[in-house]
């Protein structure tokens, strides 16, 4: 009856880890949409910036993938945008 119940115990514990594996996975770095003042054109802009996971539980800003002061093509500046982010 007890292994039974131990069975039980295992599956719902890695319930657990699974679900808690999928936050991450999907809550972690990734595209966020941020609105700050463009430091070169001293204009609010808004950036879609790309972040990345540095030590254990920290996320940073690592790139600048769009910004609405440059239109649709790839980023041309030199993302000083991200020491304000």
């Amino acid at each position: 009856m007890y292994d039974y119940l131990n069975w039980i115990a295992i599956g719902w514990v890695a319930l657990l880890w699974t679900t808690v594996g999928m936050a991450v996975y999907r809550w972690g770095p990734g595209k966020v949409e941020r609105h700050a003042q463009c430091p070169e054109r001293k204009k609010r802009a808004d950036f879609e910036v790309l972040y990345s996971e540095g030590d254990f539980g920290s996320i940073y800003p690592a790139d600048v993938t769009r910004c609405s002061l440059l239109g649709d093509g790839p980023v041309s500046c030199d993302r000083a945008c991200l020491a304000h982010l």
